[in-house]
């Protein structure tokens, strides 16, 4: 943290924080786990009210991409997609050499709709980690959502190099190459590549 902040600062800065990451560690999507339960009206509350939370802690320490990234997954749990897509990519500016904060955003921005972002967050990142197959999903996801086939069914292929044993890369690769054949219509959506893969379903002409 900056030496610029007083102790005090800094421990008002931690509370906030705390308090915001206990309000919800069980109801928005943390370290890559799977979507949690439907939110009620009084999750929802909780939500939100971390959102203040941090943006107080913001205040304190406005250089904090940890407060911007949590912010991110708070508004995505609540369905705000653009104020979700603004928190990643004022995150990504404030560290954009952190390659967790990458892998992280580039994920996320997938799921968002927003693959232009996942690309420039991923694409230098995957040469750097060639055995990392989440960024090489996550990666080819996103020039499948820029209908950026090539690319695309590169990255699965590489993802399942590294895991060669792992079905859901073998229905990726299969995926992109049902779209390059023309044989189903490109995914739009980070949801429609997943429910393609169960597996593609082909018309016979």
């Amino acid at each position: 943290m900056e030496n610029s902040l007083t102790d005090q600062e800094i421990e008002k800065f931690n509370r906030l924080y705390d308090h915001a990451y206990a309000l919800v560690a069980q109801l928005i999507i943390l370290d890559n786990q799977n979507e949690v339960k439907k939110l009620g009206f009084f999750a929802r509350l909780k939500i939100k009210r971390c959102i203040k939370l941090l943006e107080k802690a913001l205040t304190i320490y406005p250089d904090s991409w940890q407060s911007m990234l949590m912010t991110a997954k708070a508004h995505q749990r609540l369905g705000h997609t653009e104020h979700a897509i603004s928190w990643l990519e004022k995150a990504h500016a404030q560290s954009p050499e952190n390659n967790r904060l990458a892998k992280e955003i580039g994920m996320r921005a997938t799921q968002l709709g927003k693959p232009t972002l996942a690309i420039d967050c991923l694409s230098d990142l995957a040469k750097r980690h060639t055995k990392d197959a989440e960024v090489h999903i996550s990666l080819g996801c996103a020039y499948l959502l820029c209908q950026d086939l090539h690319p695309a069914k590169e990255a699965f292929n590489q993802a399942l190099l590294v895991e060669p044993t792992n079905p859901n890369h073998e229905k990726l690769v299969a995926l992109v190459n049902y779209v390059i054949a023309g044989k189903i219509p490109c995914p739009t959506s980070h949801e429609e590549i997943f429910n393609h893969t169960q597996p593609p379903q082909i018309k016979e002409k």
